[in-house]
């Protein structure tokens, strides 16, 4: 008969065992932990960026207060706002406004009036806009008679072609109002193989129709703030007319010395375009002016700003 194993020797067993009890235990502690602080570092950042987002805000704010009370003061001198080259370009400066020493701040301006306003183009204009881009006359047809169809209640399709929104496998209605967002172009029939490429993408022609058409209501475009294809859509002014009346505004070209121009009158249009074209249709004031008030804070913009100057020393 055998001999009984000693008592010390039958316990290691049962140690052994709970050591790796233990052991497997810490792991799965240590991974919980680790999980943890991952996640509270993920909850902390989006906290601080949502803390410096609503600083951020504030400064901008106070920008832009500080930007409209410029624009009111040049608005009142000068009976209307026409163009930034007046000397409101940089309101801020203008104002004395300075951020806190962390942070700068720059406001910029894009003239939406300048723009066609869509919900008061005639047909005429935008035909005149598709032709100058030169798309033959006979789709640039099509394609006005299908946003006109779209967004006037009751349109009388001047075109053979006649859409059938009803067949569709989802059928839908013409809404009969003017376009809210540019992306209602690939729901009109005519307009959707017009404005996109055949993988369903906005083209260069979408890209330039938002550019130089607005979907806000404004009586008429700002002459001041106009693009070359509404100086041709609705002045019917040659491409060197546009040119020189562009150059004018910009301070480029023959102008350059005398730096970016404003029109204040219909006799400097005539000096600058020649006898030729229609300047009626065109406002000389600002009616919709986007502002941009950009907020930056932090290390970065100060070495952006340092490689800038290195830039212009070079």
């Amino acid at each position: 008969m055998p001999a009984p194993l000693p008592r010390a020797a039958r316990r290691r067993p049962s140690r052994g065992s709970v050591i790796v009890v233990v052991l497997t235990t810490l792991m799965f502690a240590a991974f919980a932990l680790v999980a943890f602080m991952d996640r509270a570092a993920v909850d902390l950042l989006v906290d601080h960026r949502e803390s410096v987002k609503r600083r951020l805000r504030v400064e901008a704010f106070s920008a832009l207060e500080m930007t409209l009370g410029v624009l009111a003061e040049f608005k009142e001198a000068g009976n209307g706002l026409r163009s930034p080259a007046e000397g409101w370009d940089d309101p801020l400066g203008f104002a004395g406004y300075e951020p806190e020493e962390v942070r700068t701040v720059t406001v910029t301006f894009s003239d939406e009036s300048g723009k066609l306003p869509l919900p008061r183009t005639s047909p005429q204009t935008l035909l005149q806009l598709l032709l100058y881009w030169e798309v033959p006359k006979a789709r640039a047809e099509e394609v006005v008679d299908a946003l006109l169809g779209w967004m006037k209640p009751g349109h009388v399709y001047s075109t053979p072609w006649q859409p059938d929104y009803e067949s569709k496998p989802v059928p839908y209605r013409p809404p009969g109002r003017p376009l809210r967002s540019f992306h209602e172009l690939a729901a009109i029939e005519k307009a959707r193989e017009f404005f996109y490429d055949e993988a369903g993408r906005p083209n260069a022609y979408w890209r330039r129709f938002a550019e130089n058409v607005s979907q806000f209501d404004f009586p008429q475009p700002n002459l001041n703030g106009a693009r070359p294809d509404v100086l041709a859509a609705l002045g019917q002014y040659g491409p060197e007319q546009a040119k020189g009346m562009s150059d004018f505004l910009r301070g480029e070209g023959r102008f350059e010395r005398g730096g970016p121009g404003v029109f204040r009158n219909p006799q400097e249009i005539g000096r600058v375009a020649g006898p030729s074209g229609t300047p009626a249709g065109f406002a000389l004031n600002i009616s919709a002016l986007r502002i941009h008030v950009t907020v930056r804070e932090g290390r970065n913009d100060e070495v952006q700003r340092r490689l800038a100057e290195r830039m212009e020393e070079a």
